[in-house]
């Protein structure tokens, strides 16, 4: 704090250790905002164990005005009921909106905490969206079919919340400026202080004036879609490679995501995006950060018996640490060395 004297802190914890003076330690050194994870293995979650002292430090910071959401990975051995027990246990808390995840599994995990991920992810987000918890419940990542900058919910008495914007509305606008993703949108309205924001609700386009304070969260929840810095980054680097023949590679998970950005930001139809899936830990492992360079090559190789040929190839920096190795300690380098 000291050293950012205004910028947010932001914690993700289970709250386990969280007491009554850590709560009010943490109030002082605002503005701060708590993630905690709230996940209960149990098949009958109630308010026992682990999963209390969880939901005691939301009840604790929350009641202290320190902004908190909740991220739960749902279990496959869960049924619904259970799942909504703790979506509805962290409302009544105190969070302010809570983030539902599939866990991750691998091709090495045992048998039995191995599943059906697709039929439980789609069961799981369907639970997510079709009922009202009274706070914005978001499913993640979720799929997307455009860059729209859909609210999927908006915190309970945030500025948003007060200047009248629901779930499902669309933002045309903040300022007179037109977002061109979901995440642009939600930086906009951060970085303003109030700001005039059009909307479609219905088929309808409607106005509204959001008042906050510059840098203030506005309350609006939307799911992750594409950063434009990014977008600017690849148009960058594609430019200066100066070609036509140009073949994107993404992780699965960023697929759909990195597509509508090249079509709808950028408006590169003829580029081909490649989604390479995680051989080295397979499984339902299907983020960037996780992918190899043995991954990207086995996608890459296969393509180009195909007989297709790009003259130059883009791939995501998450998989990479400052020297440019994936997990295993292999250089991106090695991609184009072997091709």
């Amino acid at each position: 704090r000291q050293k950012f004297p205004s910028s947010e802190i932001q914690i993700t914890t289970n709250g386990t250790l969280i007491e009554e003076k850590t709560a009010e330690r943490l109030r002082e050194v605002k503005p701060l905002s708590l993630i905690v994870s709230v996940n209960a293995p149990e098949s009958n979650p109630g308010r026992g164990g682990v999963f209390a002292r969880s939901l005691s430090a939301i009840e604790m910071c929350a009641s202290r005005g320190i902004p908190c959401g909740a991220s739960f990975v749902a279990l496959p051995w869960q049924d619904d009921e259970n799942i909504a027990c703790v979506i509805e246990n962290a409302r009544e808390a105190g969070a302010g909106w809570m983030r539902v995840m599939c866990p991750g599994f691998t091709d090495y995990s045992p048998a039995a905490l191995r599943y059906d991920f697709k039929e439980f992810s789609s069961r799981l987000e369907a639970l997510v969206n079709k009922n009202d918890w009274g706070m914005p419940a978001v499913f993640e990542p979720g799929e997307i079919d455009s860059l729209d900058a859909v609210v999927e919910g908006v915190v309970c008495g945030s500025p948003a919340h007060r200047a009248g914007l629901k779930k499902g509305d669309v933002i045309v606008s903040v300022d007179g400026a037109r977002p061109r993703s979901r995440v642009e949108a939600f930086d906009m309205l951060f970085r303003a202080g109030d700001c005039a924001v059009k909307y479609i609700r219905g088929g309808k386009t409607f106005s509204a004036v959001i008042c906050k304070k510059k840098r203030e969260a506005s309350g609006v929840v939307m799911l992750y879609d594409f950063d434009f810095i990014r977008a600017k980054k690849i148009k960058k680097a594609a430019l200066n490679m100066n070609t036509e023949n140009l073949l994107v590679l993404s992780s699965v998970a960023g697929y759909s995501r990195v597509k509508k950005a090249l079509e709808q930001i950028l408006s590169w139809e003829g580029t081909i995006v490649l989604p390479v899936r995680s051989r080295f830990f397979g499984g339902s492992i299907v983020c960037s950060g996780l992918l190899t360079v043995e991954d990207f090559l086995i996608e890459l190789k296969g393509y180009m018996r195909r007989g297709r040929k790009p003259e130059a190839v883009l791939i995501p920096e998450e998989p990479f640490d400052f020297r440019g190795a994936d997990l295993r300690g292999t250089h991106y380098s090695e991609i184009e060395r072997e091709t």
